[in-house]
């Protein structure tokens, strides 16, 4: 498939940093060719480039190591380790892999590790995007032989030692290393078979630190450590042999618990045969470090004979020095449990004189209930309905145990509600607290109350309106008491009973919604109310429009609610006009000095919907999101990645938007390597770069007509070079759907005419039949026995009396009618929209629907002839909603004598000029639009 006449073609299509799968797939086919020899210079960028796709890369190695021995991988693997990335280590394993690991020096593989060692995380379970990123790792190693295996063991641990002073338990240094030799040391036991070196893999494994641990079937080493009984005591004699201080026994210890490797960590069996090796070497600090102590405070199912705590005084029976220790631990054991039994003692009696005093005053509780019962009944009793109501809304389940009669309880709540009417505040006064965070103790009765009467009566037909009207700024209110059906139900019996009235419920707004908004100190006024609570949607959208107007100083909070409301529930027109209007008022406001003033913050916020919902691209309200490259976030926070726009209320960004975005901040916020998870924490480099890559896909919603022309400035601008790729996919894309949009498929009967008869059924059709038609035309013109060329000069013996284009328009439309026929209707000088005229065009009635064809006719000498196909045809009669974006342009021809676009040539024939035209035809014409230059010249 490649051969070397294609090497300059293919050299071509390896460009860096290009989008999409071309590369990759190029690559891909090149693997083994005989031409990547001659590629190699532009393969390995591709190859370095932590840009490209690590597929891509991958494919560029490939290629590169089927060069073989012609191909030294040395350069390229130190560029890649010195990147030392996951996928540029990814890739050095695997070109080490393909030479072999024996064709590498020992030290080389070492020193590749090392560098390895920082890929792994220091966390048990750490949240990673890629899972097996650092497979390759383990890969490679199981490609070692048994020798390199035992090199770097012992160039990796011969230095191995904390250096962050933590305890064992807290250590971090060595977490990473510990985790690539695990991997060697699971290798090694592959290939390693028994009897084992216990002192080299002691000398291995003493420092290892690990921030988990594994279990036998997910690793060799832990496997043969677990099982290989003479490997262990070996290592745990050789460990222990010699030591007799205290402080380097509890080392040794550390360094075999939990956080050493899991092959080493100690169990039962260890511990007597510690004690077994303690005893027949009199190492009595050894002996009493694994020394079984009585449980003093253990409960029943725990009290059982511990066989090794025995087996341990049976050897303090035998020696003299092991039962003088055995005495003193057992001193130390009572007298430490003694210490224990005071503290808990003196804990103990507290608890009780504290239990007893509650008991108490509970007693005198219950008492005092009992014997007030009837004025506490009747909810008259203010302390007593208190502490009912936070009862029943907070610990219901308490209520029987603290109180002993339920019952009262509800009976206290039901009857209180005209005692505490009075002592009601108003709802202006329960806003204002509202605004400093805080309630109304009473308020919060009120709730309990009608809660209480809900659960005995199901409805609140029985309560006053006015207490009801001031508990609705309370009710969204969820209590751990009250279940969700419950609050619904509560809201719907406040709104059946007094709001009924459409007045009451602007009286609420008014006096309850509106004083938190009008507070500038108010950070999260109740305006959410106003789209959760469904009996404020008819007035909700008037009194936002109208609060955003009047209220400038609110919360950004509340601004923002009301916006939403007010897009979500009115027309588009309304929130546009309000938009316009504040814009108008803050713009010409004068500029905040500070940047933290909050003017600069409300000119950010109408600024910003002012370009979504005005439609010029241009403005004050530009000028002013340009001056801050900051602004782009607040773009990205409306029509970033986590928006979801199915159904949404704002308009989308028009293409010319889109490109006034680009052309403010693009910029001002330089590419940066976008990882693939992303979300709020995100640095405002990615955040702002991402938006303007996605946000440039929002161009392709807009109509062809926005579209193309938008697409069009950005392409033929270098400085958007990374989207071109996106933004070619885009334009073609909208091409299609532009040429797709009018075209309806033929109907099966007219395709049987199309093929019986070579019947005329599409557009294309058409055009190709007046071509046919006009090339007949120039046959008869050339040699007909009529000499129609005749027509097109006042006399044919003159030449200087040659038809001017309008004539010769219509002698060409005469003969079309005539060789067309009556189911084709041509006319002269049509009348477009715009005023402009098109000289010729042929229409007929094609599925029910007419379709219209434009011929253009220019004569030679004319000053716009090489502009004339795009500035006419194409850009104004084209464009005719019949013409489907296709047309023919007729150029009259009438010999050398005659300037060609208004000026001397040295074209000598038709032919010729119909190249000049076309090549200077723009591409997007090719196709759509015909040349045809009828030849008219007196041969005379």
């Amino acid at each position: 498939m490649f051969t070397p006449d294609v090497v300059d073609e293919v050299r071509l299509l390896l460009t860096p940093s290009s989008d999409g799968d071309l590369t990759g797939l190029l690559l891909e086919l090149l693997v083994g060719s005989a031409i990547v020899h001659d590629l190699e210079d532009d393969i390995r960028p591709l190859l370095l480039s932590e840009q490209e796709y690590l597929r891509t890369r991958q494919y560029a190695l490939e290629c590169l190591c089927s060069l073989k021995q012609d191909y030294n991988p040395y350069g390229d693997l130190a560029v890649l380790i010195f990147t030392a990335s996951t996928e540029s280590l990814k890739l050095a394993a695997q070109a080490i892999e393909y030479y072999s690991p024996s064709s590498f020096s020992r030290e080389y593989l070492a020193g590749f590790l090392r560098v390895c060692i920082h890929l792994y995380p220091t966390e048990r379970h750490p949240i990673e995007s890629v899972v097996g990123s650092r497979y390759f790792v383990k890969k490679l190693i199981g490609s070692f032989d048994i020798d390199t295996t035992e090199y770097i063991l012992d160039s990796l641990t011969q230095e191995l030692a904390c250096t962050c002073g933590q305890k064992f338990y807290s250590c971090k240094c060595r977490v990473t290393i510990s985790k690539v030799i695990s991997i060697l040391l699971d290798r090694y036991f592959e290939l390693k078979e028994a009897p084992f070196d216990y002192e080299k893999i002691w000398g291995w494994m003493c420092e290892l630190n690990f921030s988990g641990s594994v279990r036998a079937d997910q690793s060799k080493s832990v496997e043969v450590l677990q099982t290989n009984m003479e490997l262990r005591h070996g290592i745990i004699r050789h460990a222990f042999s010699g030591l007799n201080d205290h402080e380097m026994i509890n080392s040794v210890i550390s360094r075999l618990g939990w956080h050493s490797h899991s092959g080493l960590t100690l169990t039962t069996d260890d511990y007597r045969y510690i004690i077994d090796f303690a005893f027949e070497n009199d190492n009595v600090p050894l002996w009493s470090a694994f020394m079984q102590h009585h449980i003093h405070r253990a409960s029943k199912e725990y009290q059982k004979p511990n066989a090794l705590r025995r087996h341990m005084r049976l050897q303090a029976l035998q020696k003299p020095e092991l039962m003088r220790q055995w005495v003193k631990n057992e001193k130390a054991s009572v007298r430490q449990n003694l210490e224990q039994n005071k503290t808990d003692y003196r804990l103990h009696r507290s608890s009780k004189r504290y239990t007893r005093k509650r008991q108490e005053q509970h007693k005198e509780n219950i008492e005092y209930i009992q014997k007030n019962r009837e004025l506490i009944k009747s909810g008259k009793h203010r302390r007593a309905i208190e502490q009912f109501a936070a009862a029943l809304l907070f610990s219901p389940e308490e209520i029987d145990a603290r109180f002993g009669d339920k019952k009262l309880v509800f009976d206290a709540l039901y009857n209180c509600i005209d005692t505490i009417t009075p002592d009601l505040p108003t709802i202006q006064n329960v806003a204002k607290l509202k605004c400093v965070s805080k309630h109304f103790q009473i308020v919060q009765i009120l709730h309990a109350a009608c809660l209480a009467r809900l659960r005995i009566d199901g409805n609140l037909a029985s309560a006053p309106a006015e207490p009801l009207f001031i508990l609705k700024a309370d009710s969204n209110i969820q209590y751990p008491g009250k279940s969700n059906e419950e609050t619904s139900t509560l809201n719907a019996e406040i709104n059946r009973l007094a709001f009924s009235n459409p007045s009451e419920i602007e009286r609420f707004c008014r006096e309850y919604i509106e004083p938190q908004i009008a507070n500038a100190t108010c950070e999260h006024p109740s305006v959410d109310r106003l789209r959760s609570d469904k009996i404020f949607k008819d007035i909700a959208p008037t009194l936002a429009l109208e609060w955003l107007s009047k209220y400038t100083n609110m919360s950004p909070f509340a601004r923002d609610t009301l916006f939403d409301i007010a897009v979500d529930s009115t027309s588009q027109a309304k929130v546009t006009e309000l938009v316009a209007q504040k814009c108008a008022e803050i713009l010409y406001s004068p500029v905040p000095e500070q940047p933290d003033d909050e003017p600069k913050e409300l000119r950010n916020f109408w600024c910003i919907r002012a370009a979504y919902f005005l439609n010029e691209s241009v403005g004050q309200h530009w000028d002013w999101l340009k001056s801050d490259k900051n602004m782009i976030l607040g773009f990205n926070e409306r029509s970033g990645r986590f928006i979801d726009h199915d159904g949404a209320s704002w308009p989308r960004l028009t293409a010319s938007k889109i490109e006034a975005l680009l052309e403010a901040y693009f910029t001002h916020w330089p590419k940066v390597e976008l990882p693939s998870h992303w979300g709020s924490d995100s640095p405002q480099e990615e955040t702002a770069y991402r938006f303007l890559t996605d946000v440039v896909s929002g161009i392709a919603s807009d109509t062809p007509e926005n579209a193309i022309p938008v697409l069009k400035r950005l392409l033929a601008k270098t400085v958007y070079t990374d989207l071109h790729n996106q933004m070619k996919s885009m334009l073609a894309a909208l091409k299609r759907k532009q040429a797709h949009r009018d075209f309806q498929p033929p109907k099966p009967a007219e395709i049987v005419r199309l093929l019986d008869h070579d019947d005329v059924v599409t557009v294309e059709g058409l055009r190709a039949r007046v071509l046919q038609q006009l090339k007949t035309y120039q046959n008869e013109i050339n040699g007909g026995e009529l000499n129609q060329v005749r027509r097109f000069y006042e006399d044919f013996k003159k030449p200087e009396t040659y038809l001017r284009e309008v004539r010769s328009a219509e002698v060409i439309a005469e003969h079309l009618k005539w060789t067309l026929g009556g189911q084709f209707s041509v006319k002269i000088e049509d009348q477009t929209k715009a005023a402009q005229r098109m000289d010729i065009t042929v229409s007929k009635t094609l599925s029910d629907k007419k379709h219209l064809l434009v011929i253009e006719v220019k004569g030679q000498w004319h000053p716009e002839l090489y502009t004339a196909a795009k500035t006419q045809l194409k850009d104004r009669y084209s464009i005719h909603p019949d013409a489907a974006n296709q047309g023919i342009y007729l150029v009259l021809w009438f010999g050398t004598h005659l300037e060609v676009n208004d000026r001397k040539h040295k074209i000598t024939s038709a032919d010729e000029l119909k190249t000049s035209i076309e090549a200077t035809l723009p591409n997007e014409l090719r196709g759509a639009i015909d040349v045809f230059v009828l030849d008219v010249s007196n041969p005379s």
